[in-house]
């Protein structure tokens, strides 16, 4: 089996990022959050298979690991409770990517982070991600600050990713400092070569 072992949602429907929009511009005139707008079946089809669906199999690949865009996580837009219902739209609409393609695509999460904010308030979304939504992964990002580090913690992010959910469990961690556009998948078994490689894995 070919797995492409780094693949975002670049292409999601136009209902999701207008939603982003009337949630940011809700957030700066101080009112409430909105909730997300309905997609139907046929938007996210319609978004997949013709740009990822389409390149797996021109490149010959059996299943991509899929996450939300790495770029929209914008941790540092907003407040904690904008990031918790952004990377829950996120990660739902992730799932019904999997849902609607479960041989093809397979789950990875995005992690509700905030500048100053714990990293372990991050540990709710994660557990949802892989007891409910079946995923096999998370995004994580060390600094949420968008390059200014603000309360960066290190033993705190090396408590989390030592706790007992990340046994066994990869996390492609997203470094947004100019200095540091790397990857690594430290943890898991997944074979990785950096970037947006395929991999190649037995069964």
């Amino acid at each position: 089996m070919i797995i492409d072992c780094h693949g975002h949602y670049t292409t999601a429907p136009a209902p999701h990022q207008a939603f982003r929009e009337a949630q940011l511009a809700a957030y700066n005139a101080g009112e409430p959050l909105p909730t997300p707008l309905p997609i139907s079946d046929d938007e996210i089809r319609e978004s997949v298979e013709e740009n990822q669906l389409r390149l797996l199999r021109e490149r010959g690949a059996d299943m991509t690991i899929f996450s939300p865009r790495a770029s929209a996580m914008a941790h540092h837009i907003g407040d904690e409770a904008v990031s918790r219902q952004w990377t829950a739209a996120c990660n739902d609409l992730i799932k019904r990517v999997v849902d609607l393609y479960p041989e093809t695509f397979i789950g990875v999460s995005q992690l509700p982070q905030s500048p100053g904010v714990a990293i372990d308030n991050s540990i709710a979304e994660l557990e949802r991600c892989v007891n409910e939504l079946g995923f096999v992964g998370c995004n994580l990002n060390p600094d949420p600050s968008g390059g200014h580090y603000i309360n960066a913690d290190t033993t705190a992010f090396m408590q989390f990713l030592e706790g007992d959910l990340f046994r066994d469990f990869p996390e492609l961690r997203f470094y947004h400092s100019p200095r540091w556009w790397c990857r690594t998948l430290p943890l898991g078994s997944l074979p990785w070569t950096g970037g947006h490689a395929e991999a190649s894995t037995s069964g």
